[in-house]
């Protein structure tokens, strides 16, 4: 039998019936929501031009999580005068899908590297012609000018956010270029894998097209070296080693703007953006001041942001337009040089210590956040240096003190209630890559946990060495209890180590319940110290340069790790275009931690060494370090928690 052709399959009306067809009206949103957890935004963007029904049925997914960059492009936009016309019929047709709204400024190093050039000549008519002069004025980079233009608009910034009726979470990334530069400092895999900056703490869960070739591509190049047993020599890499020499620096593309010695147009770009991002966050803030009835929803507030900006932020009439905000997430970039222009207009940068940036934003934390009966979940980090910085010199390194105390005291023996920070209303704190002494943490927690702190976090977070005052080692500070020893362990553990700390700090487990007892011998019960839980993750040791603290071995024992050779030579060859500080109180984290404390933490506690994503931990040896997580440990102590059994048993 002859099937009929295709067109007449396709002409014949009785089979009209047979085939399926979109009922309009009958797709639930419900559904277009569950299949939009399985595409990428791409997919979803591409699904929207479908029909109205479809751009109806997945607009509330693709514009739940906006992300705005204040940027070239939004300038030109503006500057078309396309904002007040199809620019905010987009706030009025899409803010009401937005639930999380966030906002960036930042200044890429990529935007250093060739800055446009200015004309700086002004032309001039004499009785011979025409000539030109160097200009009696500052030349601006009109980019930036217009962008600061565009920032100091106030009543636009306000017609917009009052399009936000539904959001719930604000963000707002701002990084001004003063930090720590990585400058030719890029591993192979750093340069294909380049990371979006976090905005709502993380990358919000996007990866676009781009990102996911990227991905592609370094997992071919990973395969290609596995199949040829060559992944140490990928490491090392192997790619790029032909340009480890002493001319590495004619051919890198940084070589005349490097991150120690920035040009005459590169420090201008970073003063007039850093006159652009202070108009732009004062706009935006007023914004939200003047939509107070628009924001009442907002729960959670996440900020990163340059610490010289985190003084703008001491705005109370800001804090009080979110009265029902609840958490905060404050991401401080420290500044590593300021930019000013002096009497006679040259730009300068002036090299400053990073820890500078600790009493800004204790005063922020103090006397703005804490203060707000509102905010009860506060999360802190700094956000640059540490385990998960990229380069020889960023990675493990440039460690700050948490902000609980001013840096004049942030090394102090002793420390009294006063002295450290008042979080009255905070239930649930988080501190993130930064380093506390022994006596800090312990006099910090004791005081909060007198109040309303209910729940710690310690998140890469490390211990210095015991401080000491005159030249002695304070072994017994009023707060550290000398006699908690480890199990089974007769010599115990020294004084400000992980294990004595876990052990005052813990609402569960102690180690005194591990020490033999006799068969009428009461069991020791745990302590009412106010916590419910505390939790650490990649918790380790760091070594802080100060003085103060004298010999360090007892952190760290076992000697410094040593880069292979490789790694060696070529963090000398960069180092005289990497920033440098004298900043005594920059630490640096040591990728070690003694059997014997492992043994305790691990049976005490159930803490786990090192880090379970294998991907993640070796990031670190693209950088010549051990993996990540070394010498660092994770797990949680909660008043729910019981003695480990197995090991209470041996000690019955």
């Amino acid at each position: 039998m002859i099937q009929p052709s295709h067109k007449q399959r396709i002409d014949d009306s009785r089979l009209t019936a047979r085939r399926a067809q979109w009922v309009p009206g009958g797709f639930p949103v419900e559904l277009f929501e569950l299949v939009n957890q399985h595409l990428s935004r791409d997919d979803i963007k591409s699904m929207r031009l479908v029909s109205k029904e479809f751009e109806r049925g997945v607009s509330g997914s693709l514009f739940d999580t906006v992300v705005v960059p204040f940027n070239a492009e939004l300038y030109e936009m503006i500057d078309q005068k396309i904002y007040s016309g199809q620019g905010l019929k987009i706030f009025e047709g899409f803010g009401h899908h937005i639930r999380r709204f966030g906002m960036s400024f930042e200044i890429k190093e990529e935007a250093l590297r060739s800055p446009p050039r200015k004309h700086k000549l002004d032309s001039h008519e004499s009785y011979f012609g025409w000539y030109e002069w160097p200009s009696q004025e500052y030349t601006r980079y009109e980019l930036l000018a217009g962008l600061e233009r565009t920032a100091d608009e106030t009543s636009q910034m306000r017609l917009a956010f009052s399009h936000l009726p539904r959001v719930q979470q604000l963000a707002l990334s701002m990084d001004s270029g003063l930090g720590w530069m990585s400058g030719p400092d890029k591993s192979l895999r750093s340069m294909i894998l380049q990371q979006p900056s976090p905005v709502f703490g993380c990358s919000h869960g996007i990866v676009d097209t781009q990102q996911q070739e990227r991905i592609r591509l370094w997992e071919s190049i990973e395969s290609a070296h596995a199949r040829m047993g060559a992944m140490e020599e990928l490491k090392e890499g192997s790619l790029v080693r032909a340009n480890l020499d002493e001319n590495f620096f004619d051919r890198y593309p940084f070589s005349t703007t490097s991150p120690a010695n920035l040009g005459t147009h590169q420090k201008e770009w970073l003063l007039e953006a850093e006159w652009a991002q202070r108009a732009f966050l004062t706009t935006y803030m007023l914004g939200i001041v003047d939509n107070n009835a628009v924001f009442d929803k907002v729960t959670v507030l996440s900020f990163r942001m340059s610490s010289h900006l985190v003084p703008l932020l001491s705005r109370h009439d800001f804090w009080t337009a979110l009265p029902k905000l609840q958490e905060v997430t404050l991401a401080v970039i420290p500044d590593w040089r300021t930019v000013e222009r002096d009497e006679a207009g040259v730009v300068e940068t002036k090299e400053i210590e990073p820890s500078i940036a600790v009493d800004k934003t204790h005063s922020l934390l103090q006397d703005f956040i804490g203060a707000r009966s509102n905010i009860t979940k506060l999360t802190f980090s700094w956000a640059a240096g540490g385990e998960h910085a990229e380069g020889i010199f960023a990675r493990n390194h440039h460690i700050l003190p948490a902000p609980i105390t001013t840096i004049a005291r942030s090394i102090a023996v002793v420390l009294k209630d006063e002295d450290l920070i008042n979080l009255p209303h905070i239930t649930d704190l988080t501190f993130s890559n930064c380093w506390f002494t022994p006596v800090s943490i312990l006099a910090m927690i004791k005081k909060l946990r007198k109040r309303s702190l209910k729940k710690i976090k310690f998140d890469s977070v490390s211990l210095t060495a015991m401080p000491r005052a005159n030249g002695v080692n304070q072994n017994n500070p009023g707060n550290l209890n000398q006699n908690a020893l480890a199990p089974h362990q007769a010599p115990g553990h020294r004084v400000g180590s992980w294990a004595r700390v876990v052990d005052q700090i813990s609402p569960g487990p102690t180690l005194e319940m591990y020490k033999p007892r006799g068969e009428f011998d009461p069991a020791p019960k745990p302590r009412k110290n106010g916590l419910n839980s505390v939790e650490f993750k990649s918790c380790g040791y760091v070594q802080v340069r100060s003085p103060t603290f004298g010999d360090q071995n007892n952190v760290d024992a076992h000697g410094s790790y040593r880069m292979s050779r490789y790694f060696t030579r070529r963090q000398g060859l960069l180092s005289p275009a990497m920033l440098a500080t004298p900043d005594k109180l920059v630490g640096t984290i040591v990728q070690y931690m003694s059997e014997h404390e492992m043994d305790a933490l691990d049976h005490a506690w159930g803490m786990t060494m090192g880090w379970n994503d294998a991907k993640l931990a070796e990031e670190a040896e693209y950088d010549g370090y051990l993996a990540g997580g070394t010498g660092r440990f994770s797990g949680s102590v909660s008043k729910n928690s019981t003695v480990q059994e197995a090991y209470s048993a041996q000690q019955s």
